[in-house]
């Protein structure tokens, strides 16, 4: 995915950064730490400044919504409804 290339570690459009993560929860359930590992972000600032917000608005869904802890956790693109 080219655009995970131009991404800088300090990248602040937060409209950009959500619509790659959108894209890569597409491919397959990514976890918070592959998701942070591929922006070049640490994994709580993803968790509490995307990945929570986007589950929030339903941009995402989890894969294991009856435990939202689940060791195995990730997230998932909500298809258009």
């Amino acid at each position: 995915m080219n655009e995970i290339k131009d991404i800088s570690p300090k990248e602040h459009d937060a409209d950009k950064v959500k619509s790659i993560i959108k894209k890569l929860c597409a491919v397959k359930p990514m976890k918070s730490a592959e998701v942070a590992e591929l922006l070049g972000k640490r994994e709580d600032y993803i968790k509490r400044k995307f990945l929570g917000p986007m589950i929030g608005s339903k941009e995402l869904k989890y894969l294991h919504p009856e435990m939202v802890n689940h060791p195995e956790q990730a997230y998932l693109t909500r298809k258009k409804e």
